[in-house]
């Protein structure tokens, strides 16, 4: 037996698959976080570099220095735009619609630990899906909290904490995140452009 209490070719395999696993997630990191995310590559390149790691990335214009962990799906839509520095934590699945604006530096966790009846927190983690509809605009620093579905034509304030799923058409703002009135729903004329560098940030009580 050795140090561990597991016979010797338990501890072997062991060792072999957490050195495969952790190999085979560092090549992944390299290519997708450390290569594709440099901001010397340009945006068609790290399109195609993420098509080839098995992303489901639908639009050139995901800028520089974002980050994709996990084993999760990763879908991003039509026309969508993703600023620099956001954080996709892709325990479970990540799927932002088309048309969509994410500003700097959003973060999309995903991994939770469940409480048992008694109140104790399982210390395996667990992935729940992250749903964003059409036509919306995380505005920076947002935070998206598991199993949450943000709804189409929604407008997330800056810094605001997304709890628990937002309904359609309407400006949330706080922690956590709190309707604040109505807004327009449908096709957009204005999807975010394809030059552009910057998000614009959306302001509470603005009617911009």
């Amino acid at each position: 037996m050795s140090g561990s209490g597991l016979p010797p070719g338990n501890v072997v395999r062991l060792f072999l698959r957490f050195l495969g696993q952790d190999i085979a997630w560092g090549l992944r990191d390299l290519l997708v976080n450390t290569i594709a995310g440099h901001l010397l590559v340009p945006r068609a390149v790290r399109y195609v570099l993420y098509r080839l790691t098995g992303m489901d990335v639908r639009t050139p214009n995901v800028y520089p220095h974002c980050r994709f962990l996990g084993d999760g799906r990763i879908r991003i839509g039509e026309q969508s735009f993703v600023n620099r520095e956001c954080y996709f934590e892709a325990v479970g699945d990540i799927s932002i619609g088309a048309q969509t604006a994410v500003a700097m530096q959003v973060l999309f966790v995903t991994s939770t630990h469940e409480f048992d009846a008694d109140g104790r927190f399982s210390v395996q983690s667990s992935g729940r899906s992250i749903v964003v509809g059409d036509r919306c605009w995380l505005g920076a620093r947002v935070t998206v909290c598991p199993g949450v579905t943000i709804g189409d034509d929604v407008v997330v304030a800056a810094g605001s904490v997304v709890t628990k799923n937002l309904a359609p058409g309407a400006l949330y703002a706080g922690v956590p995140a709190v309707r604040i009135r109505d807004l327009p729903r449908g096709s957009r004329s204005d999807p975010p452009a394809a030059g552009s560098s910057r998000v614009p940030e959306p302001a509470v009580g603005s009617e911009s």
